[in-house]
């Protein structure tokens, strides 16, 4: 028997059962590229503030944890309302299911809907990858959420989806070309040009100006996150985050926040190990110079090299030009990124929303 409840974060070794049953996922599904999800980061993404209710599903068979499905709250901004939403992550069925995977995980999905779609903001965000041609039950998320809209048509909306493409900027050619077949110029470390300020890592007195930055940057935004105070403290200083400053006399000009992702290659190729810089959130003051922005992208890309990393990666949500160009000046690459998709769906009863291809996407991601 499979008693689907809330994930049950004060068992013992919670998060290691958890580590298990999402790397069993990983690799039943991406044979080419595995994510290395650790006990460690899986309790980062997951992290929750004193307040914040838990949405998360589990499902256990025989005490044991087989099937999770993450919800990570946030609050958001779309055009002049504000949305509590739901973040979904690491839709999850472990191998001790043997049977009825599909049907445990939609069951999974409407014990999450009865929680958190009878509130009066109940907007979900998924992210999955949708490639043009895919055999059938290949992309697992996909097919999931495809067929659990499908069902719950009469209860949900699905608003529709937003293309995100994946950029990059490749440090180790070598270990690289191992896993891809990636074409990019070796970014290399660059001299950063001269400019009255400084770059330097996050600290705590510089918590202020950087919310600060952040809620300008939102403002003018059709679609951006709203951060609570404490909520970006933590976002900026836990491990395995990294946050770089750009700041000049007592001023914070912008900042760049990447994590640490351990990718694993293609089984054929005796999944080498790639470490990969994420960059999640870029905030930079819309007046900063062309030379003040590459500045502050190169001392993030210089530090992932000197710390070992073999590429970094860039979802572009919705960058300002000058951040483009800042980044491409920089070595990154947006020609031919991959690309994932942001979907939105809602409660029949919530607010209207409505996004369309076009629509610029301001969101951190783990």
């Amino acid at each position: 028997m499979i008693d689907i409840i809330p994930f049950d974060r004060a068992r013992l070794d919670a998060f290691g059962e958890l580590e298990k049953v999402v790397r069993e996922k990983f690799e039943d599904y991406h044979k080419h590229l595995v994510d290395e999800y650790t006990r460690e980061y899986l309790e980062w993404c997951l992290y929750l503030l004193e307040g914040q209710r838990d949405f998360s599903v589990g499902a256990y068979q025989d005490g044991k944890l087989v099937g999770f499905i993450g919800a990570l709250p946030r609050k958001i901004r779309y055009e002049k309302q504000k949305f509590d939403v739901n973040l979904l992550s690491f839709l999850t069925v472990g191998k001790a299911v043997k049977e009825g995977r599909t049907s445990m995980l939609m069951q999974m999905f409407d014990f999450y809907a009865d929680q958190f779609h009878t509130t009066s903001d109940a907007i979900s965000i998924y992210f999955v990858d949708r490639p043009r041609k895919r055999e059938e039950g290949k992309n697992y998320a996909c097919d999931l959420i495809d067929a659990y809209l499908a069902a719950r048509v009469d209860k949900l909306d699905r608003i529709g989806e937003v293309p995100i493409r994946l950029g990059r900027a490749v440090f180790n050619q070598e270990n690289v070309r191992q896993c891809f077949n990636w074409k990019d110029k070796e970014t290399g470390k660059q001299e950063i040009q001269e400019f009255n300020g400084n770059v330097r890592d996050y600290q705590a007195r510089d918590l202020d100006g950087c919310l600060a930055l952040a809620e300008q940057m939102a403002t003018p935004k059709t679609f951006s996150r709203i951060y609570a105070k404490d909520e970006l403290e933590w976002e900026l200083s836990q491990q395995p985050a990294h946050t770089i400053i750009l700041e000049s006399g007592s001023h914070i000009l912008g900042f760049i926040k990447y994590h640490t992702k351990t990718y694993l290659g293609p089984e054929e190729k005796g999944r080498p190990s790639l470490k990969c810089g994420f960059i999640d959130t870029i905030c930079l003051d819309d007046n900063l110079r062309p030379s003040q922005r590459e500045a502050l992208v190169r001392s993030a890309f210089n530090r992932m090299i000197e710390e070992g990393y073999d590429f970094a990666s860039l979802p572009d949500f919705g960058y300002s030009k000058g951040i483009k160009q800042s980044l491409t000046q920089s070595g990154a690459n947006f020609n031919n990124a991959f690309t994932f998709y942001m979907g939105v769906v809602k409660a029949k009863s919530c607010c209207e929303i409505s996004l369309t291809p076009k629509s610029k996407v301001y969101m951190d991601v783990k």
